[in-house]
This record gives C-alpha cells, structure tokens and sequence, in this order.
C-alpha cells in the first residue's frame, strides 16, 4: 500500500509547479516576454525626464467597452507591447478615478491615448480606440521623431 501513496504524493508536487510555470508562459507569450510596464503618473513623467523617452499616457474607464477592446486587443499584441515597454515609458490614468488630470490633459472620451515629450510637453492627443495596426504606426510616428517634420496625417499617408 505505501508504495501507491508515494507516487500519488510526487505527482501533483512536480505537475503543480509545472502548471504554473506553463500558465505564466502562456499568459506572457499572448502579451510579449514581460507586458507594458505601467507606471503612475508622477513616476513616468519623472522616469521619461531622467531616461530621455517619450512618455505615453492611456487614459480609460473600467466601465469603457472600448477601453476594455483596447486593453483585450491592442495592448495584447506583441509588437505593440514591445514597442511601448522598449520606447515609451507607460501610465495607465483611471480618468474617473483622476479627474484633476482628466481636465488637464483635456480628456472627453474614452479611451484617449497622450503622447508627451521626454520634458512632458504634449505631442499628440488621440481619443477613441485604436486598433494594434493603427496604434502600432501611432507609435512609429512618435517613438521616431517623425511628429518633429510632419503632420501625423503626412506620416499615416507615407507608410
């Protein structure tokens, strides 16, 4: 008897680990090697000063359809992710849990996306849900420079 029990034992002790490690890959791999870092406001605008990248800021609402679309889709996309964690520093703003900043960046609909200067100076306000291609040229333009030389509608026309 003893020696159907030990096997019982070690089975789930090895296949427990295992599950979860296979789990966490697979949740990683759907959103790229480590997911957008979000960060707070104050830390990504401080952050983006001090390492000289671009800050993005996503504004949304837990009760928003199309915020959850973008969150589901958009920002599940590997290149997207990528992209973001590599270039941008990253703040996820909670707009009705942050109405002080909802007015100052101006927001009326949700979801809107803020692209702001290394300095915090804004660069480019899109409010309304961006698909991963669309999203992913947005970020070419400003993660590029190219919003330096033209107009976001002269980049989107070019590629």
């Amino acid at each position: 008897m003893p020696v159907n029990r030990r096997p019982r034992r070690l089975l789930p002790r090895f296949l427990g680990p295992a599950v979860l490690v296979a789990v966490l890959l697979g949740a990683w791999s759907e959103v790229g090697a480590e997911g957008i870092l979000w960060m707070e406001y104050r830390q990504a605008l401080r952050t983006g000063e001090e390492e000289g990248r671009p800050i993005f800021l996503y504004f949304f609402s837990n009760r928003c359809a199309y915020c959850k679309k973008m969150d589901e889709e958009t920002f599940r996309t590997r290149a997207v992710v990528e992209y973001l964690r590599d270039t941008f520093v990253s703040a996820r703003i909670q707009a009705d849990r942050n109405p002080h900043l909802a007015r100052k960046y101006l927001v009326r609909g949700l979801p809107t996306c803020w692209f702001l200067s290394p300095a915090g100076k804004g660069i480019l306000a899109l409010p309304g849900y961006l698909s991963p291609e669309q999203f992913r040229k947005v970020l070419r333009y400003v993660g590029g420079g190219y919003y330096r030389s033209q107009s976001l509608k002269e980049f989107l026309e070019g590629s």
